[in-house]
């Protein structure tokens, strides 16, 4: 049997799931820890009983309505088959695939979410309370920037110009599991 033949043969044979972790190379920090999280806990409980080769569209619809019915939000399952598309991509570029089926399937709708900004009572409530906190400063800063948390925590005196009154929030700080 020519060596093509064989890699084929023995590529079909991997589950989905079966190589996890392999097509996250360029993650990293957050990124990684929400793929890592999105795969054990969705791709492969939902998917890992299907051999790469044998994985249809069907099969991604089924687990894309399942989602939906634990009441996922559409946002999330459209995270999710992003995360899987590019594994497949990956897997296909690789020739442990013919096609990459999530490229078959139409993408989970995600409706536009509406901001609700805070009112002025419940700004000055909430600055009213981060006063009298330790890192009451860090809900100040984020308030008054609209940043999040971990932006605030993020902030050093460099990316700081109190000159021109620029505060550029490049990093944040995030928690690792």
């Amino acid at each position: 049997m020519p060596r093509d033949v064989a890699r084929r043969a023995t590529a079909g044979a991997t589950k989905v799931g079966g190589r996890r972790g392999r097509w996250a190379s360029g993650a990293e920090g957050g990124v990684l820890t929400d793929y890592r999280s999105k795969t054990r806990n969705w791709i492969v409980p939902l998917l890992g009983k299907h051999r790469l080769d044998r994985l249809s569209p069907e099969h991604l619809d089924a687990a894309y309505m399942l989602m939906l019915e634990r009441d996922l939000s559409p946002s999330t399952v459209l995270k999710i088959h992003r995360i899987l598309s590019r594994a497949l991509k990956i897997a296909e570029r690789r020739g442990r695939i013919s096609r990459n089926v999530a490229s078959l399937v139409d993408t989970p709708a995600v409706a536009p979410n509406e901001i609700e900004p805070l009112t002025r009572e419940e700004a000055r409530r909430i600055l009213e309370v981060a006063a009298s906190k330790r890192n009451g400063a860090r809900w100040s800063v984020a308030l008054a920037l609209g940043i999040r948390q971990g932006e605030a925590l993020g902030l050093l005196w460099s990316y700081v110009d109190l000159e021109t009154g620029v505060i550029r929030a490049w990093f944040q700080v995030q928690r690792l599991a």
